[in-house]
């Protein structure tokens, strides 16, 4: 280490030559340990002086180069002004990194260079007027110096760490923040849009159930019809677009839930092959269901995100077909536990080019495809993430332009049944099995309900859908009416808005249980998301229907919950 003594300042006395290099070592470790504490470059400044006053001097002072600029940070004696007397020396340091040792009129004076990373970044200095430095008093103190720049540096990294762990952090807050807002600004988009949806397609559901009925006249009858089919096409469309960016939005933000409860297998994919009727009579299509005789009639899986993936991949297969084939053959690897669903038809198929980007949100085949089939291409990303999260797949099995599409779907499937599903094959087109009759199998003949809602347009949707199935219907305008009228009277069941004038549906529902009331609460609302049907429930609500209403699964739901509770206490 470079340094400059005077030379009448090079002999040492028998004292000073005789300390051990014990002392020094204990001095030395003494003060690596208080800098080792130090976290802060200004507490490891202040610690520096604590060590070295007065075991070493009678005074002590920490120059700081900032911006170029030397200036005095830490002064053990304010009160000692021998620096400012030797102001151009402590410069040299700088400059030179050399240290130094002289005597004044004052006393003994020394300076050593401070590095940060091979730096000088500052200078150490240390007075005394009656003890006589020495060589070995140089040493330490540039050893001093030297392992403050260590304490500096680790102080300085210290703060840079903690600086960036404040950064993240507040970066963590602030993209919560806003999951939190696009989560909520979502969730208000889905219920200010399903609420006039819910007048929309229920209107025209009950157009479209006079026009099967035969009660419109024959001249208009099928105009009409048709036209009220193409705007129920859209408005379902519109729904769809609403619950896939919602699910997006959830996969994103790393909150989708997958359910696993024991399902039909059987009555599942009878829905799912109902659902898609429309799509293979309106395609003219034919469409078959292979089911294998491994398939068990029980399995525990999420129905709702399997019945989405079947919907959307078995759909698009029907979409993009015209006047052809769509298979599905079902099989069942009891020792893998893995349900396989290979959907394969002979529609236009893809390219290279469409294959390479065909799992990509928000892309279809090309813009042409968009133009002319409709969509958002959101259903197959969704569908492949959602069979990923049930610890399956979706794969492109093969495709050729003009020649069709095969995909493979695999999900983890427990089996909880007692016996195999029978091999079936269901095929479309062919009569429809029981949609137009469903209704008289769920009629509420006598079944008296109290409905709270407070949409006048949804009002008279849900008031003709139950009064077509024989129930009796009372309305309430508002939350606190609704109380009342549930306490005054006695109601097979009652249909429960959520977003309700004076009080909402779940304060009306808690006020009731509280009471001790024990019939039937639905919750019949806009709000869709599973928070708000847990919260539904947790109300005391026994179910939750979202909007627009299915008037199928409206009256099936009244009837299995009146003919559980013929005797309920009021």
């Amino acid at each position: 280490m470079n340094h400059h003594i005077e030379p009448d300042l090079l002999k040492t006395t028998e004292e000073s030559a005789s300390d051990s290099s014990e002392k020094i070592m204990h001095f030395l470790s003494r003060a690596s340990s208080e800098l080792g504490h130090s976290l802060g470059w200004e507490e490891a400044l202040q610690q520096i002086t604590k060590v070295i006053v007065p075991d070493l001097a009678e005074a002590c002072s920490v120059w700081w180069l900032d911006d170029g600029v030397l200036l005095q940070k830490i002064n053990s004696n304010p009160k000692n002004s021998v620096n400012e007397l030797l102001s151009e020396e402590i410069n040299d340091v700088v400059k030179t990194g050399i240290s130094f040792l002289t005597k004044n009129k004052f006393g003994m004076f020394l300076a050593a260079p401070m590095r940060l990373r091979n730096k000088v970044i500052g200078v150490l200095t240390c007075f005394s007027s009656s003890h006589l430095f020495t060589q070995i008093d140089l040493l330490v103190a540039e050893e001093l110096a030297f392992r403050a720049g260590m304490a500096l540096d680790n102080a300085k990294m210290y703060q840079e760490l903690k600086s960036t762990e404040q950064y993240l952090q507040k970066s963590r807050q602030i993209a919560e923040l806003e999951n939190q807002a696009k989560s909520l600004f979502l969730a208000n988009m889905s219920h200010e849009i399903r609420t006039p949806l819910t007048a929309i397609l229920g209107f025209l559901e009950l157009i479209i159930a006079e026009n099967d009925q035969g009660q419109m006249s024959n001249a208009s009858s099928r105009r009409s019809a048709e036209m009220s089919e193409r705007v129920r096409a859209n408005g379902a469309h519109l729904l769809k677009l609403i619950d896939q960016i919602l699910d997006l939005s959830k996969i994103e933000s790393g909150k989708i839930e997958i359910l696993n409860e024991a399902v039909n297998l059987n009555e599942l994919l009878k829905d799912v092959y109902e659902t898609l009727g429309f799509h293979t009579k309106r395609r003219k299509n034919n469409l078959e269901f292979h089911i294998d005789s491994t398939i068990p009639s029980w399995i525990q899986t999420d129905p709702t995100r399997l019945r989405q993936i079947l919907i959307n991949i078995v759909g698009n297969a029907l979409k993009f077909t015209e006047n052809g084939e769509v298979s599905v053959h079902i099989s069942f690897d009891d020792s893998k536990s893995q349900l396989s669903f290979v959907v394969k038809d002979n529609g236009i198929g893809l390219t290279a080019e469409q294959k390479s980007r065909l799992f990509n949100p928000f892309t279809q085949g090309d813009a042409s495809h968009t133009k002319k089939f409709g969509g958002t291409g959101l259903g197959l990303s969704l569908s492949r993430r959602f069979a990923q999260h049930m610890k399956g797949d979706i794969v492109l099995v093969s495709s050729e332009p003009l020649c069709g599409t095969t995909f493979e779907i695999t999900i983890q499937a427990t089996d909880v049944s007692l016996q195999k599903l029978n091999p079936t094959l269901w095929q479309r087109p062919d009569k429809p099995k029981y949609r137009k009759n469903e209704a008289n199998s769920f009629m509420l003949s006598g079944v008296k309900i109290l409905l709270a809602e407070d949409s006048p347009d949804n009002q008279m949707i849900i008031n003709m859908i139950l009064e077509k199935a024989g129930a009796e219907v009372h309305i309430a305008n508002d939350g606190a009416e609704a109380f009342k009228m549930a306490s005054e009277n006695k109601y097979d069941i009652i249909l429960m808005d959520i977003e309700l004038p004076i009080m909402s549906g779940h304060q009306v529902c808690q006020k009731l249980r509280e009471k001790g009331y024990a019939g039937p609460i639905i919750a019949l609302t806009a709000h869709a998301l599973k928070k708000e049907r847990d919260q539904s429930l947790q109300y005391g609500c026994d179910a939750h229907i979202t909007k627009p209403i299915d008037r199928y699964h409206l009256i099936s739901t009244i009837h299995s919950y009146v003919n559980m509770n013929l005797n309920y206490p009021h």
